[in-house]
């Protein structure tokens, strides 16, 4: 009977619809981690939506100030750091989440790029994956933003400073961001908007949306591989998926448990801290800012995200003119050479 009501109302039951989203996933990625790393950000994105929610019903994103001088901002960071454990458990967990949530973005891209799935027809896909990579450190950006401490007011201070910098549109995307040309009160309430809205509802959501349309269409890409065990997509891997889920969150509660998030000394415009650093996803970009003239290092930075974005179609046209075989060269290079060089300038900027 149930049956009969939805195909009649729906035009579909759950059992075509299974059939219809439903493929068969090669087996070996349930045993070879690297190449089922696409799940974990899907994953650490919905415990970032969960955590977020509930601290954000405790979160004052008004950057006027309250008592002794302290903005509104920090001192609701402070009453959940201080006097709500349970709180802060889970701004630790957010926290975590966010991190992973780069770094296994990082490790599924490197992976994708280096066995070459980003091949026709899968351009778009790399795109989508390009791009919700650097959402999510916008994301990164507005949510460190948030804290209200010393070193959170000081790193947003360079950070709208270096997109300022940006050709043409960097002075309007600062007083976008800002409110104004520095930091003032209308600035937490637009980080806080660009964090909990737009950027997640209005960008990351149909990204992913858009990336696993596109996934789903050209089939999960096995390169170099051949694979003649199958297993279901419905309910097999989303089984396997879930159990990642519970695996994390577990993983995040013990880590919070030894390591609890802190906050620093509240936001003081006047006096610069020693050392201003942003994020630690942000090392590369930022050690690099400093070996360059600053003009310089923003327009490389930039180039070198816009061939990373759409460098799928640069190397179709690459191999118009170039041997293969030299193009597979040249790009395993470039990117070896990429990799090495973002790791090693994160570790000396962490080391500074």
């Amino acid at each position: 009977m149930i049956r009969n009501f939805l195909k009649e109302r729906i035009g579909i039951t759950p059992g075509e619809l299974k059939d219809k989203i439903d493929e068969k996933v090669p087996t070996a990625l349930a045993r070879e981690f690297f190449f089922a790393l696409g799940g974990i950000p899907m994953i650490c994105f919905f415990i970032q939506f969960v955590t977020g929610l509930i601290l954000g019903a405790y979160y004052m994103n008004y950057s006027g100030e309250l008592a002794n001088g302290l903005s509104a901002t920090y001192i609701s960071i402070r009453n959940i750091t201080y006097e709500f454990p349970v709180l802060n458990y889970i701004r630790g967990v957010h926290q975590l989440g966010a991190n992973i949530m780069i770094v296994s973005l990082f490790l599924h891209m490197l992976r994708v790029f280096f066995t070459e799935s980003y091949r026709r027809p899968r351009e778009l896909i790399w795109v989508c994956g390009m791009l919700l990579f650097f959402t999510t450190l916008g994301l990164g950006f507005t949510g460190y933003a948030l804290v209200g401490d010393q070193l959170s007011y000081w790193a947003t201070q360079v950070g709208t400073n270096i997109a300022a910098a940006t050709p043409v549109i960097g002075p309007f995307i600062k007083r976008l961001m800002l409110g104004g040309t520095e930091i003032n009160l209308y600035t937490m309430p637009r980080f806080f908007l660009l964090h909990v809205m737009i950027l997640p509802l209005l960008v990351l959501t149909p990204l992913i949306m858009a990336h696993l349309l596109l996934a789903r269409e050209h089939g999960i890409s096995y390169t170099g591989r051949t694979e003649k065990s199958y297993y279901s997509l419905v309910p097999n891997h989303i089984f396997n998926e879930y159990k990642i889920l519970w695996v994390l969150v577990f993983s995040f509660v013990a880590i919070v448990y030894f390591f609890p998030p802190t906050l620093g000394e509240p936001a003081n415009p006047f006096l610069t801290p020693e050392h201003i650093k942003p994020e630690w996803y942000f090392f590369p970009m930022f050690h690099f800012l400093k070996l360059v003239p600053f003009q310089v290092g923003i327009l490389s930075t930039m180039g070198i995200f816009a061939v990373m974005t759409l460098w799928p179609f640069i190397q179709t046209i690459m191999e118009m003119f170039i041997p293969l075989n030299v193009v597979r060269i040249i790009a395993f290079t470039c990117g070896t050479i990429l990799m090495v060089v973002c790791m090693l300038f994160t570790v000396l900027e962490a080391l500074v």
